[in-house]
């Protein structure tokens, strides 16, 4: 049933809507224009379409070039993502594409999602202006007009909702529109993105447009580097902050000045930052890339390489409750030698702690009898208990002589310790990190007050893996373990560090006498036959 039930040629009593009962007598010129327009929106959007300009009110729409780039790509293209900075236009810029996809093709539904129905609305709303301050010629029949929706007499409609599981759960879509994705919680955006996309995968010429400045190492950070590398089928389009009219640099310092450096490199740059005060420099995370899981990976585990022969691996293990808050989780590494390599991943926020150590044993047995160690604080004594005693598994990390313990216990100087070599590892490139989810929990991982752990809203199961690695790899029982001493090898990396920076001197002058100078063994630029081994000499 149509929502107006008058014969009015007005929808509703609005003039500026022309209902199912309105047919315009076109003119040859008006047939020309519309002929121009079916054929080039970009034509239309700049002929015809208006948009309110806060200093000038309502004005004719002139796009800028990168808009123009934006709906090429929009319209050649089945799979876009964007990345754009505030207040550059991108909505406006979306909302006249849509409106052109609207009137100019038959039964095109487009959904228009975002993190908050308040934003999806106004995008709504630009959509709904535009149509309203048409020329009469080009206005489309309306059949129905709210605060979420609109339909036309050609089959066409858009749809405005909040970013959910459900939110357009067994529709058509024609368009896919998300906006802010960066924004949406990390919690629900992976699901979300799985439960919508599938509305427009039975189309061949349906399309998916994602619309984002950067918030983060997050899904969609995941789907820009994929879209960067050809992996996933979105084509990307980057707007930097100089090509929007206005901006210059004095303009940038004078916004860097309001809101700090940080703040503009994510918000204008579109430089994808983490959290502040991040436990692992921001351009180290920034140059962590992320692999593909191998084919016979599951929803819990991700394995990215195959166990090899003569390799020593460790498994630590991070323990949650199953209850559906935190993860259970653990990682295997290959230790043989450096760099570090991540070998499998797993995690699960539903496992039990009496299924977990089954789990465990059976990855560790398939990576050479990798080394377990086991975080034993509370619920992780159940899980070390299970696989020592129950499975009787014998490569676990035991710590001392006298009274060895099996796993470890986290405690503020552990963490520490743990947290300190943890960021060494990653700056140095003495671990490869290449999960994307480790990645993201590693940009959120934050310091606050006097230790670090998970920003609010997120979780650091997987990174808490990686600090008990960072507190291993300084035991005297690791070094037992693997040739490996990473300690030694870190300091040999910032020493020769320190001699780039540092030039050395290459004559020495001593009495007004050159002397011949050399480095000595420890690495230092010293008289020739002048020796320092007594420095070293014991009391």
């Amino acid at each position: 049933m149509f929502d107006d039930d008058s014969s009015s040629i007005y929808y509703k009593n609005n003039k500026n809507l022309m209902s199912i009962h309105y047919n315009h007598p076109f003119t040859r010129d008006e047939i020309t224009e519309m002929a121009k327009c079916a054929m080039d929106p970009i034509y239309f959007i700049n002929n015809f379409v208006k948009i309110v300009n806060l200093d000038e009110g309502l004005i004719l729409f002139k796009t800028r070039p990168f808009q123009d780039r934006m709906v090429e790509s929009f319209h050649m293209n089945r799979n876009t993502i964007a990345k754009v900075g505030r207040q550059a236009g991108k909505s406006t810029i979306c909302a006249a594409y849509y409106v052109w996809c609207i009137i100019f093709q038959r039964n095109c539904k487009v959904a228009m999602l975002a993190n908050k129905e308040s934003i999806s609305k106004d995008l709504l709303s630009r959509v709904k202006l535009a149509i309203e301050h048409l020329p009469l010629f080009l206005k489309p029949q309306i059949m129905k007009w709210d605060q979420t929706s609109i339909k036309l007499v050609n089959g066409s409609e858009v749809i405005a909702a909040a970013t959910s599981a459900s939110a357009i759960r067994g529709m058509a879509i024609s368009i896919l529109h998300i906006d802010e994705m960066a924004f949406i919680p990390n919690n629900i955006v992976e699901e979300f993105f799985l439960s919508v996309y599938p509305t427009i995968s039975s189309g061949k010429k349906t399309k998916c447009i994602i619309v984002s400045t950067p918030c983060g190492f997050n899904y969609y950070h995941k789907l820009w580097k994929g879209a960067e590398q050809g992996k996933n089928g979105f084509i990307p389009i980057a707007v930097d902050w100089w090509e929007v009219p206005g901006r210059d640099e004095a303009w940038k310092k004078l916004k860097i000045s309001e809101i700090g450096d940080v703040k503009f490199a994510q918000e204008y740059s579109c430089d994808f930052l983490g959290s502040s005060n991040t436990l692992i420099a921001a351009s180290a995370i920034g140059s962590l890339v992320a692999d593909e899981p191998l084919s016979n990976s599951t929803a819990t585990l991700k394995v990215y390489k195959e166990p090899e022969k003569e390799r020593t691996y460790l498994i630590t293990v991070d323990v949650a409750e199953g209850l559906d808050l935190d993860d259970s989780a653990f990682i295997v590494f290959d230790i043989t030698e450096y760099p570090i390599r991540i070998m499998a991943v797993f995690k699960d926020n539903k496992i039990s702690p009496q299924v977990y150590p089954q789990v465990i044993e059976t990855i560790a047995k398939h990576y050479n009898d990798a080394y377990v160690l086991v975080e034993n604080n509370s619920i992780g004594t159940e899980v070390t208990g299970i696989l020592y005693r129950d499975f009787e598994y014998e490569n676990m990390v035991i710590f001392g002589a006298k009274n060895a313990k099996i796993g470890m216990k986290t405690n503020k100087q552990t963490k520490r310790i743990g947290c300190s070599n943890f960021k060494d590892l990653v700056e140095n490139q003495k671990l490869i990190i290449n999960d994307e989810d480790l990645i993201s929990q590693i940009s959120t991982f934050i310091q606050t007050g006097t230790t670090y752990k998970a920003d609010i809203g997120f979780k650091d199961d997987l990174v808490m893996a990686c600090v008990l690695l960072g507190f291993y790899s300084t035991t005297t029982e690791f070094k037992h373990l693997t040739n490996a001493n990473i300690r030694a090898e870190l300091q040999k990396d910032r020493l020769g560090q320190l001699e780039e920076e540092i030039v050395p001197f290459g004559i020495i002058v001593r009495n007004g006498v050159v002397q011949e100078s050399v480095s000595d063994r420890y690495g230092v630029w010293v008289p020739q036959k002048f020796d320092r081994w007594w420095l070293l000499k014991k009391p």
